[in-house]
């Protein structure tokens, strides 16, 4: 049986002096408790004797709604949320790759803004848009505040030492003032050092055909990488994100 749907009440009065023993067993649903109690307990002659059981009754009903609305109000946790997220974002959002990007340590409006643009249809995707869907602002805000108190650990792989040099240069030219730190950091977008080299260039890929829509300082920022050293330009920077994590 729910709680709050209805309860098993045994109530058992001792012999004690003149007053006989008194006992009531009953199952019954919702109003109908008190009720039951009133017409099926046999109780104590005196009026505080009934008073007892009654008050014991009324005391069961109010238990039983507050765990019933507890139930159905209680919004989960970001700590709960996040970890339906574990099977493609790994452990507190620390991934394990190839074609997910670990959000621990996350810009928590950057997180929230992205969810909404999945959920809202207006960034492309394989599943996540469909998963978005499944959450409501606040869920996602708290979301949001749990992995970004998380601790981001860079996922172990191998890159390409002469590229990845290249790759540094070419990130201190033209990424450094928005991906701080060797993007490091998460401001305006997600964490690049340390994430899957699949995954960077994969997503590189996305902007530069157009699947993906870039805002235009990125445009133009890209288009300088492009420039200089062509399709090379992006995959040295994949190199050197990808070097980040030693």
């Amino acid at each position: 049986m729910q709680p709050g749907a209805g309860a098993l009440l045994n109530l058992k009065q001792e012999e004690t002096g003149k007053h006989a023993a008194a006992a009531c067993v009953f199952e019954v649903q919702g109003s109908e408790l008190l009720e039951a109690a009133e017409v099926f307990c046999l109780f104590s002659p005196t009026q505080g004797g009934f008073m007892k059981y009654k008050k014991l009754v009324q005391s069961a009903l109010v238990l039983g709604s507050l765990a019933l609305s507890g139930a159905v109000l209680a919004t989960p946790s970001g700590e709960m949320l996040g970890n339906t997220c574990a099977g493609c974002h790994g452990t507190h959002g620390n991934t394990n790759g190839p074609a997910t990007p670990g959000i621990a340590g996350i810009n928590a409006e950057y997180f929230v803004e992205t969810m909404k643009a999945y959920r809202d249809g207006k960034r492309p995707s394989t599943i996540m848009a469909r998963i978005a869907k499944g959450y409501d602002d606040a869920e996602i805000d708290a979301m949001a505040k749990y992995f970004a108190a998380q601790k981001y650990r860079a996922m172990p792989q191998t890159a390409d030492a002469k590229l990845a040099k290249t790759g540094k240069q070419l990130h201190d030219k033209s990424c450094e003032k928005c991906h701080e730190k060797g993007g490091s950091v998460s401001e305006d977008g997600g964490i690049l050092a340390g994430q899957p080299m699949p995954y960077l260039h994969w997503t590189i890929e996305d902007f530069t055909s157009g699947k993906r829509e870039m805002p235009k300082k990125m445009q133009t920022k890209m288009e300088e990488v492009h420039k200089a050293n062509g399709d090379d330009g992006f995959k040295a920077l994949v190199n050197y994100y990808g070097s980040r994590g030693k």
